[in-house]
């Protein structure tokens, strides 16, 4: 699994562009294949907020969330949507 970060911040106006980007990366049938996405909670835990739930558009996406503090990364958890985006679950990862 190879992990790219294409935007350095992205805020709620960014989303269709986001969008966007994912789908021409799909189209352009080179065999990448998009499964989720990440971001960081700086001084927050890595567990999914309000917002990110409010932003759970593809259930099918894995959601990497990293907690980080001034010293670095903290912890890094991995969650999905629940179909009926009313929670996130917790993976288990090696």
């Amino acid at each position: 699994l190879r992990v790219r970060k294409f935007l350095h911040e992205s805020t709620v106006d960014q989303i269709p562009i986001l969008v966007d980007l994912m789908r021409a990366l799909e189209a352009a049938n080179d065999g990448t294949e998009i499964v989720g996405h990440y971001h960081s909670h700086p001084d927050h835990p890595a567990e999914p907020s309000d917002t990110d739930l409010s932003m759970a558009y593809e259930t099918d996406f894995v959601w990497l969330i990293c907690g980080v503090t001034e010293t670095g990364a903290t912890e890094l958890n991995a969650f999905k949507p629940r179909q009926d985006r009313s929670r996130f679950d917790l993976l288990e990862f090696r």
